[in-house]
């Protein structure tokens, strides 16, 4: 079954961070696919008529920024498509996209995203400071903070293994995750998943069982999952700190806890790992 993911690029480091990833953590599955996506500058207002509505001077300029933009695109997709190509990826694989901005940026990204059903938006994260976030949010900020019904993976700096980590705390949210996980490693063998609950309790949750039957149905060999109980602590502090100390390149988990309150602190949690990932990715599923 192919799977098919949407990346946005623009030529920044973290956009090929988000590149870097995708083709080296999924050259080896050739039912992967991706979309390059480049979303245009919004022409200046007064470009906004009918042509035949423009005056010579008008025309002029809009042919002159229609030519630089194309420059500029040509030059991102020729740059994201060579690391794909170095990573052995086929060019039926690869497949760029030019979207015009009606909206704003990450408005546009999670429409497309999610009105051409890919399975996941990939987007490199730039942290910004605390004077700089007076002032403006990243793309990547506001489409984590917003509502959507497409997984997101957030890219912060490169790094790949063939390890993943899915949090888990029993809500239908992470129960999502699960099934987003198991669908992109279906028919993967070189990847192990390790099953990941952070407690106060001492016994593993019976909830444990469930995720494991469903990445087992879903293709991925029983041998390449593991389960870990984590106790005590900050729950962001303790996965991160797993992540870290394992080399694990990949989280994934729900947005959403068990219970309205649950879910406040689970999307914290979300929240607090996303900001606090040094390398590697986090795939977030609603």
């Amino acid at each position: 079954m192919e799977k098919k993911v949407l990346i946005g690029v623009d030529g920044s480091l973290e956009a090929l961070h988000a590149v870097r990833y995708v083709a080296d953590m999924f050259r080896a599955d050739p039912e992967f696919t991706v979309s390059l996506i480049y979303v245009l500058p919004a022409l200046p207002e007064t470009l906004f008529k009918e042509e035949e509505k423009l005056d010579k001077y008008q025309r002029a300029y809009k042919a002159k920024l229609e030519e630089k933009y194309q420059k500029e695109v040509d030059a991102v997709f020729k740059q994201a498509k060579e690391i794909f190509l170095t990573a052995s990826w086929e060019e039926t694989r690869i497949e760029t996209v030019v979207a015009p901005r009606h909206m704003g940026l990450s408005k546009e990204l999670l429409f497309f995203a999610e009105h051409d059903l890919y399975d996941a938006l990939v987007l490199g994260w730039r942290n910004i400071s605390g004077l700089e976030r007076i002032f403006k949010s990243s793309v990547s900020e506001e489409i984590l903070h917003s509502s959507k019904t497409v997984p997101i993976w957030f890219v912060p700096d490169y790094f790949v293994s063939p390890k993943v980590l899915l949090a888990l705390d029993g809500s239908p949210s992470a129960m999502r995750a699960v099934d987003h996980v198991g669908f992109i490693l279906s028919g993967r063998s070189d990847i192990e998943v390790i099953l990941l609950h952070v407690t106060s309790h001492t016994e593993e949750p019976l909830f444990m069982d469930k995720p494991e039957e469903m990445l087992i149905k879903a293709g991925v060999p029983k041998e390449k999952i593991k389960r870990q109980i984590v106790h005590g602590g900050d729950i962001a502090t303790q996965i991160i700190g797993y992540q870290r100390q394992h080399q694990i390149s990949t989280i994934a988990m729900g947005r959403r806890g068990v219970s309205k309150i649950k879910s406040f602190f689970l999307g914290s949690v979300s929240v607090k790992i996303t900001e606090n990932l040094k390398r590697g990715a986090i795939w977030i599923v609603d």
